[in-house]
């Protein structure tokens, strides 16, 4: 019999917006063989319209000093969130400007990224899916999507306090998914090991 809920799985940025993600894709159809109704939504092709493609890619292939992470950091944990100023681009913004190589993506227009554009995204994420049929949402954690999961699941669970949260992938090897748990409360469950076996499971 098919169980009586459905489940959202998300790819957040900074994963390219050029190719599929294969971790949708193969949780996806691991789910539906065991009987599960489940969705794709690759949300960072969203933030990649609203910021142009180039700049969304080079943000991508910037890999060094967690910089995306840094970028969705306000919105993922508020007054809590380290560096509520600017210090980051004050100690790194040289540095960043240079290998960024965009005129989009000076000391400045990070700082408006993060400070405007990003929760403006995150707000046009929460109204342009219909959360509510979802009872799950699945979050995959690699090229340094962690904290921007963190900032939508903190929005979802604000509005639909119902939905279970799940997050797997390489931010969460090896001790990281547990730890992720413990310290923020819009991650229910860390999948840790192989997610075609565990989520379904789950």
């Amino acid at each position: 019999a098919m169980p009586p809920f459905r489940a959202a799985l998300v790819a957040m940025p900074f994963a390219s917006a050029r190719h599929p993600s294969l971790q949708l894709g193969l949780l996806q159809a691991v789910a539906r063989r065991r009987g599960f109704e489940v969705d794709t939504f690759p949300l960072n092709l969203e933030l990649a319209r609203a910021i142009g493609s180039d700049t969304y890619e080079r943000l991508c292939r910037y890999r060094g000093r967690l910089l995306g992470e840094w970028l969705f950091s306000l919105d993922a944990f508020g007054d809590a969130a380290p560096d509520q100023a600017r210090r980051f681009l004050d100690e790194f913004g040289g540095d960043l400007v240079a290998r960024l190589e965009c005129a989009e993506l000076d000391a400045d227009g990070l700082a408006r990224l993060r400070r405007e554009v990003l929760p403006r995204y995150l707000d046009g994420l929460l109204e342009g899916v219909p959360w509510g049929d979802y009872a799950v949402v699945g979050f995959t954690t690699t090229f340094q999507q962690t904290v921007p999961s963190v900032a939508l699941a903190r929005r979802l669970k604000a509005r639909h306090p119902a939905i279970v949260t799940v997050f797997g992938g390489a931010g969460c090897e090896p001790d990281m998914g547990l730890e992720l748990v413990r310290i923020a409360d819009a991650i229910d469950y860390a999948v840790v090991g192989e997610g075609d076996e565990a989520f379904p499971e789950l």
